[in-house]
């Protein structure tokens, strides 16, 4: 196996520097498209939540006025049942 001179060695640590510095871009640059995905992920969940909460809410009103009726209805025949 030969030894590299002087400028052979230069020109290797270079490679090398070079190599090195295009990982760490490609794993910074991988960081940042993550980081993009999550900040879409989250601004869909957002939307998706108001949107059922506008959904749901008339849903919950009709609910409620259903059970409240139904509630009076069982009180007046209870009434009515105890006036006999």
């Amino acid at each position: 196996m030969t030894r590299l001179n002087t400028n052979q060695k230069r020109r290797l640590s270079r490679a090398i520097s070079r190599a090195a510095s295009a990982e760490l871009a490609a794993r910074q640059a991988q960081l940042r498209l993550i980081r993009a995905e999550r900040r879409v992920v989250a601004e869909e969940f957002e939307a998706l939540r108001r949107i059922a909460i506008i959904i749901s809410l008339p849903f919950m009103f009709l609910l409620c006025a259903i059970f409240s009726s139904f509630w009076f209805i069982l009180i007046a025949e209870a009434i009515a049942k105890s006036a006999k």
